[in-house]
């Protein structure tokens, strides 16, 4: 008997620092160790990427065994007579393979640890990951690393975000590509665009038209830019608490979380870039108030009524730019800013 997960690049993960073993796409492949030797080989023939078969006994667990020392046994003399055409049982019994088995809630990390401390001809054995249900999978060690490959990637990726974001060295104004900070604030706000509770993940589609370089203060935009879009994914997460406000909102069908930021350039002077998201939208009396300072619809302790306020600040003020919010109930929300590509001196 068998089954078998579908198996997922590392690359199409989202995986952190403290991701766990149950992140990870794993094997479930089990065959009774009644069954013939030459099983074992059929489904290894069968699946050339299965690093091992889990082995039961009336549907319990009795080990592990692997591709690589599956097929180093059946490559020595007489080993091919001897145990094609036995039970598995008797092979396990002959090799008696060792088994690191370690729990689902592992962190990868730790996991790898862990791998790395074995004997140098079981450092490449993969795992056995043992389920909060009392199962058990397999992952590969390969996997494995490739896994921390992907994640030091993404580190990499974010602390260069964060440069961009920050731009700590460039206080000043400076020509720089409005793109870049965008997609650098998009990196920093990655993991808060899936509800965590729900499991809905928000879409991202960008519509940028070819822009010029723009003199501004990079820190401040990015910030703007942060400010705008924390708030996108909160309208679309949360609903507004209307409580002591004259507001009523309208029944909301269900839909397709999304985000769509769009670039322009007008005139060959001014820069104009929408965020707007499909939430439930802004009661027009809410929308009179949205930059006054400490002003927020969130509850108690999620906001702090400074967000907007601030960026209507540092693209006004700042930066001699526009800053609309566009709502209606059960429509959305976008908010447009306009800034010129060029600073007054």
């Amino acid at each position: 008997m068998q089954a078998m997960h579908s198996m997922t690049s590392a690359n199409e993960l989202n995986l952190q620092l403290e991701s766990t073993l149950q992140e990870l796409p794993l094997w479930s492949v089990y065959v009774e160790v009644k069954s013939l030797v030459n099983d074992l080989t059929t489904l290894f023939k069968q699946e050339p990427l299965l690093p091992g078969i889990i082995l039961t006994k009336n549907h319990k667990y009795q080990g592990m065994i692997s591709r690589q020392r599956f097929f180093e046994h059946m490559s020595r003399p007489y080993s091919l007579s001897l145990f094609a055409t036995r039970p598995i049982e008797n092979l396990i019994n002959f090799l008696q393979p060792e088994v690191c088995i370690v729990s689902e809630e592992m962190r990868i990390v730790d996991a790898i640890q862990i791998a790395l401390q074995r004997v140098p001809q079981l450092v490449y054995e993969p795992i056995l990951v043992k389920t909060n249900s009392g199962n058990y999978q397999l992952v590969d060690f390969h996997q494995l690393l490739n896994s921390m490959k992907v994640g030091t990637e993404r580190i990499h990726e974010i602390v260069l975000a964060l440069r961009n974001f920050s731009r700590l060295d460039e206080s000043e104004k400076k020509r720089v590509d409005i793109h870049e900070g965008i997609d650098s604030t998009l990196l920093l706000l990655q993991s808060r665009l899936k509800n965590q509770q729900t499991g809905q993940i928000i879409t991202i589609v960008k519509e940028y038209e070819k822009l010029p370089l723009v003199e501004c203060y990079p820190s401040l935009i990015n910030q703007a830019f942060m400010n705008i879009l924390a708030n996108a994914i909160d309208a679309i997460f949360n609903n507004y608490d209307c409580s002591g406000l004259s507001c009523s909102l309208p029944p909301s069908p269900q839909k397709y979380p999304l985000i769509r930021i769009r670039t322009e350039l007008i005139d060959d002077n001014h820069v104009i870039i929408r965020i707007a998201d499909n939430g439930l939208g802004i009661p027009k009396d809410i929308q009179k108030r949205l930059f006054d300072p400490f002003f927020t619809t969130k509850s108690v302790g999620k906001g702090t009524g400074l967000g907007l306020s601030i960026s209507y600040q540092i693209v006004v003020d700042k930066h001699g730019g526009q800053l609309q919010c566009i709502s209606a109930l059960g429509e959305g929300t976008e908010f447009m800013i306009k800034i010129p590509v060029q600073l007054d001196s």
